[in-house]
């Protein structure tokens, strides 16, 4: 997302990236590569889109026409790009196993740092003094932005997947293909904490307020954890390798991305999921919104989508641009199917009529499932009529039950009187 979160920009193995509005979906500019675009990042201001391919390149490009502004050349590959927090720099991650601090404004490069392998991930930490890389030589280096000098190492048993900076610069998280995540100190590298798995461990993230760590895994779980012990307080499950993790912007729901071709939107506190989102493949990264209203995911089923976080939101959506609560059928159909669950999703609003007349042809075959229907909308809406085809409101479950047996008794009465006459 934009820094505004009016735009979201995805990278694609078609060669390109493209920018798209948050609200509609509409591409407003491409950029184009010579071979797959592994990594895209807005600048902190918005303006600007900086992109990694394969064609051992990186281009800095207008966000509103995607014209290229200037471009960054490595010896191979180009795996990951990042803006500085001022946005004056671009680091880069390469396979020609260099990470490179180049000026935004020209491409000229000011500080290069040295890994024995592909270095995979790059980051600037807040106060932009520092990066981060992680490298398939088992280590992630920190170094000086301005000179590229390595302060401090943090080893790992085998390539270093992902990294993430704390929110106040003092730590960095590992993820790594050993098992393991570590919390290390950014200033010597030691580690304070370790969060374990039992398969790969594919990215890391710290919350907001620095005080947990999310991790994911090919264990097909993601972990919340504390950053101060490692010790992991939740779990959130997926069916196969879970890829990617994001916090919301309050902290309070970590996303995941997973190869069971969902993302899944689950609560910080107890990993209970509040949402699911489907692609026809597998999910390979997330994203919330600055604002924490969207998730944009992004999926091996050529598409990125962008939903809703939370279903309350969807329920705005909804309510305002329709005049009534969901009918019986679209509770059924978009909601679920269990018409016993249903809620206005327009609290202004009353039960929609199809649901209690739903209730009232259930008391021919099942009456206590009908009764249950009945008290659930007095429940929920405390002037719904239980009888339309009454003159008189009725709000009495039993009565209504009552009323529709004795009208159904006399019509099989009529109808046998009719029959023998």
């Amino acid at each position: 997302f934009s820094p505004d979160g009016k735009y979201v920009a995805t990278a694609s193995s078609d060669f390109t990236a493209r920018i798209g509005r948050t609200d509609t979906g509409e591409t407003i500019a491409r950029i184009d590569h010579e071979s797959v675009v592994g990594d895209v990042s807005f600048s902190p201001d918005g303006k600007y889109v900086a992109t990694a391919s394969d064609d051992n390149t990186a281009k800095i490009s207008r966000t509103d026409n995607g014209e290229e502004i200037t471009r960054i050349y490595h010896e191979d590959s180009v795996l990951a790009v990042s803006f500085s927090p001022d946005g004056k720099y671009v680091a880069t991650a390469s396979s020609d196993f260099t990470a490179r601090i180049s000026r935004t404004d020209t491409g000229e490069t000011i500080a290069r740092i040295d890994h024995e392998s592909v270095v995979g991930d790059v980051s600037f930490s807040s106060d932009g003094k520092y990066v981060a890389t992680t490298s398939s030589d088992f280590t992630a280096r920190i170094s000086r932005t301005d000179t590229g000098e390595t302060i401090a190492h943090i080893d790992h048993g085998d390539k270093i997947r992902d990294l993430s900076f704390s929110p106040d610069g003092k730590y960095v998280a590992t993820a790594s293909s050993d098992f393991i995540a570590r919390i290390s100190r950014t200033d010597t590298g030691e580690t304070i904490a370790r969060i374990d798995h039992e398969d790969p461990v594919n990215a890391v993230s710290f919350s907001p307020d620095g005080k947990y760590v999310a991790t994911a895994s090919n264990d097909n779980t993601a972990h919340i954890s504390h950053t101060d012990t490692g010790e992991t307080i939740v779990h959130i499950n997926h069916e196969s390798v879970v890829n990617a993790v994001s916090f919301s912007p309050d902290g309070k729901y970590v996303a995941t991305a997973s190869n069971d071709n969902t993302a899944r939107i689950s609560r910080t506190d107890t990993g209970e999921t509040i949402a699911r989102i489907d692609h026809e493949d597998r999910v390979t990264a997330v994203s919330f919104s600055p604002d924490g209203k969207y998730v944009v995911t992004a999926s091996s089923d050529f598409t990125a989508r962008i939903r809703y976080a939370k279903s309350a939101l969807l329920w705005q959506e909804v309510c305002s641009r329709i005049r009534h609560n969901l009918t019986a059928n679209e509770w059924e159909r978009y909601v679920d199917a269990n018409l016993l669950n249903y809620d206005r999703t327009c609290p202004d609003r009353p039960v929609h009529e199809s649901v209690t007349r739903r209730a009232l042809e259930w008391v021919k075959q099942d009456k206590n499932k009908a009764l249950k229907l009945l008290r659930h909308i007095a429940k929920i809406d405390d002037n719904a009529d239980l009888n339309p085809d009454t003159e008189e409101s009725d709000r009495d479950p039993k009565a209504v039950i009552k009323q529709i047996l004795s009208s159904i008794k006399n019509d099989k009465k009529q109808q046998e009187s009719d029959t023998s006459e």
